[in-house]
């Protein structure tokens, strides 16, 4: 596992929370994948000054906002003078904790892509993993196949992550604010710092979704209803879950 030194070989600029993060969500990765993923991001990275200058000069236009990506928030910004020079005097204080915040989402963004192509790269190149040679107990000159475990992933339906593919891992994904201690995050009011897990299924083609006791709850689709759940849920592919709110919105895939 690489530490926050051997990181900075790759990402000079990282730092405090942002470095904390980056060293969680590229663990597992090669040499070449980490040079892959830091050429991405060094590319897209936003940086803490910048964001307080453009806020500073030009925040009341949405400048700030536009260049996290924002646009929503910055067109409300540009028509509203900043809502009223209110929200750019809240952001000089912030400026680095939503710049941070958007270099996660960026990570996440590219750390899945690079896990999506490796996936797709390891099925393409061995049959052997879809498809292995087991012998049977009557006759080992008979071959039979097992199918490999299937990799789960979220869809988002909503949300920032809308329309984007997230794998779940062979482990477990914690959602939430928390950009240390999660890895997925979301940066909604509604979310709480350790919100919810999910966890590769005991049935085929599942993952089993756990609320860790947040605040507004997490809830499930059943028969078109949502239902706050009170415990772990398993769900199968095309099942849909929100996280805190309708903003948050999942399919899984």
């Amino acid at each position: 596992m690489p530490t926050s030194s051997d990181l900075l070989k790759y990402l000079p600029s990282s730092e405090g929370k942002e470095l904390i993060y980056l060293t969680n969500l590229t663990a597992s990765f090669s040499e070449e994948q980490m040079a892959s993923f830091a050429s991405a991001y060094n590319a897209r990275r936003r940086k803490p000054m910048v964001m307080l200058l453009l806020n500073l000069l030009l925040g009341l236009l949405g400048a700030a906002r536009f260049y996290l990506g924002q646009m929503g928030m910055g067109i409300l910004y540009l028509f509203t003078g900043g809502i009223l020079g209110i929200g750019c005097f809240i952001d000089i204080f912030r400026f680095k904790s939503l710049t941070t915040m958007r270099n996660i989402e960026i990570a996440n963004e590219i750390a899945a892509s690079i896990n999506a192509s490796m996936g797709t790269a390891q099925r393409g190149n061995t049959v052997p993993a879809a498809a292995k040679i087991v012998a049977t107990a009557e006759d080992n000159s008979i071959p039979q196949t097992q199918a490999a475990p299937r990799e789960m992933s979220i869809r988002g339906i909503t949300g920032y992550y809308a329309n984007q593919s997230l794998p779940v891992g062979q482990s477990s994904m914690i959602i939430g604010r928390d950009a240390a201690s999660c890895n997925l995050v979301l940066s909604s009011n509604s979310v709480s710092r350790r919100h919810a897990r999910l966890s590769p299924g005991t049935e085929p083609d599942s993952v089993i979704l756990e609320d860790l006791g947040s605040t507004n709850g997490t809830f499930v689709q059943n028969n078109g209803t949502w239902i706050k759940i009170s415990s772990p849920v398993t769900l199968t592919i095309f099942k849909r879950f929100r996280i805190g709110d309708a903003e948050n919105e999942f399919e899984i895939c």
